[in-house]
């Protein structure tokens, strides 16, 4: 499996922004979204505030956490900010499609695991 770039190359005041608006939207603390994703909360905070920039699978569990998908969310922050370049956005996209591969490659590998677990296999 290829391992996906760690950060979203855009604005990170966009980002912040973004983060804000669907904690809030969706009703929880800082403190409530950091224990969801794993995280502290001055870690999750530090992304909500641009001290530092969010890794991709991060995202991702945000965007579930929201109910979205990860294109739509990253969408969103696309479309806030306007100094993205589209070399940045194809970029985006080939993560985006490279950790979709790799869920699936997962997804499969544990439902063999499971089969193989039902089938006996393990003990």
């Amino acid at each position: 499996m290829k391992k996906p770039n760690k950060k979203i190359e855009c604005s990170k005041l966009v980002i912040g922004s973004v983060l804000k608006k669907h904690r809030i939207q969706h009703g929880y603390t800082q403190n409530e979204i950091a224990d969801l994703i794993h995280v502290s909360r001055p870690c999750y905070s530090s992304w909500e505030n641009d001290y530092h920039e969010i890794p991709l699978s991060k995202l991702l569990q945000l965007a579930e956490c929201y109910n979205l998908e990860l294109m739509s969310f990253i969408a969103e922050i696309i479309q806030e900010d306007s100094s993205i370049h589209d070399n940045q956005e194809n970029i985006i996209a080939k993560q985006i499609t490279n950790l979709n591969s790799d869920i699936n490659q997962m997804k499969e590998l544990l439902g063999e695991i499971l089969i193989k677990q039902n089938d006996g296999y393990f003990i």
